[in-house]
């Protein structure tokens, strides 16, 4: 459960905290989670269609709630890199997204 602990730990304690640097197993922790949580509810909405517009309200009010902390464990483990948080304009960017995204998951 210590998993589960750390990916709330991320509402808990940094919810907002642009300040810091973060550990790389957090980091994958909460990426990792929030990404399971939205393809689960994606398969179940597909799985059973009458659910579908209250799992995509669901899905939306999740990713909404999702989104501030993201950008702070995002700068926080940019920070843990030492760079700064201007490296998040690369996320626009969409194939150089998800070599940010995994080059953040390794090393210190």
């Amino acid at each position: 459960m210590n998993i589960v602990k750390t990916y709330f730990n991320v509402f808990k304690k940094d919810f907002a905290n642009f300040k810091g640097t973060e550990k790389a197993s957090t980091y994958i922790i909460f990426m990792v989670g929030s990404w399971i949580i939205s393809v689960v509810l994606l398969i179940v909405g597909q799985i059973v269609p009458s659910a579908s517009v209250a799992l995509n309200l669901i899905s939306t009010i999740l990713g909404l709630i999702v989104f501030i902390p993201s950008l702070a464990i995002i700068t926080r483990r940019l920070h843990s890199k030492g760079k700064t948080a201007l490296w998040l304009l690369l996320l626009l960017i969409p194939i150089v997204n998800i070599i940010i995204l995994v080059w953040l998951a390794f090393g210190k």
